[in-house]
């Protein structure tokens, strides 16, 4: 698609929310290789022991990860758990398409952690995936999302519930860009 103007924006004139809208560009990049890169559990109240850790290496035959892991401590839990970076990321543009990407790997032993079901950027949600997925190897996964609010927070929900113990998955190359 073309480009126009100058500086941290583009003009899409073919975007069909609104004619000649000008785009935040957004180039985000996750770097995983010293730490957690603004990433954390989200506090929704329930008795989740999580942590997220970076610079995981080894996983699937790949370095520089990001683990997430849940447990509960009182067998309480919500039917899903969410992992947000809240920090690091260029405001969208309401009206503007963005697509977010990554790769997620699901340890062996998950029962119950074993897909994304959905992720949340500019205050739009898009579903990934309704069923269990392979576990133990690296998948592809993206979200075409078309912000309606100029929140910068990136939500990635899985499935949880009071049968979570200790389970993992991993996260690595998350970007953001204009579409």
């Amino acid at each position: 698609m073309p480009q126009l103007g100058f500086g941290a924006s583009r003009i899409y004139p073919d975007t069909a929310a609104v004619e000649g809208l000008v785009c935040a560009t957004i180039n985000y990049a996750s770097d995983f290789s010293a730490g957690v890169d603004g990433y954390a559990l989200v506090d929704d109240g329930d008795d989740v022991l999580g942590a997220v850790q970076g610079n995981i290496d080894g996983v699937g035959g790949l370095d520089d990860n990001l683990r997430i892991r849940f447990s509960y401590a009182s067998g309480t839990a919500n039917l899903t758990e969410e992992v947000a970076n809240t920090s690091d990321i260029d405001a969208p543009t309401i009206g503007c398409a963005y697509r977010v990407s990554f790769r997620v790997f699901f340890a062996t032993g998950n029962t119950v952690v074993d897909r994304i079901n959905s992720v949340t950027f500019g205050g739009h949600t898009v579903t990934v995936h309704t069923t269990g997925q392979t576990l133990n190897s690296w998948i592809n996964c993206s979200a075409d999302v078309t912000a309606t609010s100029t929140s910068n927070d990136l939500v990635i929900q899985v499935p949880s519930n009071s049968s979570v113990h200790n389970e993992f998955f991993y996260l690595r190359t998350v970007g953001i860009v204009n579409i």
